[in-house]
């Protein structure tokens, strides 16, 4: 099983192959469709479409200007250990998203159906999906959120 990360172009004609995972899980792949961004080095990337070819799933992201470029809090880790999920306090129009909860999962089903949920409840606190990505520097998976109340 593949999975690749291709660049949608202006032209429409080529698709660049940013990035291809040979034998990747199944799970980890239905993570990652469940993911609105991909973050990877220095480049943030919005995803935009899927599609499955032959044993090759394929993400189409565009490259986010507004969400690209230096961040001072650029980190590698080394591996993944377990599947980390970051429950984020997402705040429009700043670039700072406080940490609410942090999740480390040892079943990607959990993680699965933490990522694909639209509503979370978090004590007496219901909070709405705003998006979630995929930051590979940190081997983390996000989610954001808003209260609706």
């Amino acid at each position: 099983m593949f999975l690749e990360y291709r660049l949608l172009t202006a032209d429409d004609e080529e698709y660049p192959v940013l990035s291809h995972y040979k034998g990747i899980k199944l799970e980890e792949i239905l993570l990652r469709l469940h993911c609105d961004y991909w973050v990877r080095d220095r480049n943030v990337y919005q995803l935009r479409s899927t599609s499955m070819e032959k044993e090759c799933y394929v993400i189409y992201v565009e490259l986010d200007e507004e969400e690209s470029g230096e961040d001072p809090v650029y980190v590698f880790e080394q591996s993944w250990n377990g599947i980390k999920v970051e429950f984020r306090h997402f705040h429009e129009g700043q670039k700072e998203h406080p940490i609410v909860k942090e999740y480390i999962y040892t079943d990607p089903k959990d993680a699965l159906l933490h990522l694909a949920s639209d509503f979370y409840q978090l004590g007496e606190t219901e909070w709405v999906k705003t998006s979630s990505e995929v930051d590979e520097n940190r081997k983390t998976y996000i989610y954001y959120a808003e209260p609706t109340n």
